[in-house]
């Protein structure tokens, strides 16, 4: 009964942490607001970054996520240069 107990706070625990990320996630996204939308040559090369720069063992929702985040900021980065 104890496990279950302290397995059901675990799981609030994360729900609550991933509730935060996406909220920080969205923040950082507003704020690039002027990034075009990605090539499908421009999502590859960022997932290829993301996933040389991470292990592969996050969920693919979060690979997604962080795909778009990189994408969001050297897109940011390459506008600002030109």
């Amino acid at each position: 009964m104890e496990y279950k107990k302290e397995y059901k706070q675990t799981l609030e625990q994360y729900e609550q942490e991933q509730k935060e990320y996406i909220k920080r996630c969205r923040t950082f996204l507003k704020a690039f607001g002027n990034v075009p939308e990605p090539t499908k040559e421009e999502r590859e090369e960022t997932y290829e970054r993301v996933k040389i720069a991470l292990s592969m063992r996050r969920s693919t929702e979060e690979m997604n996520l962080l795909c778009v985040l990189d994408y969001a900021l050297t897109k940011s980065e390459e506008l600002n240069r030109e």
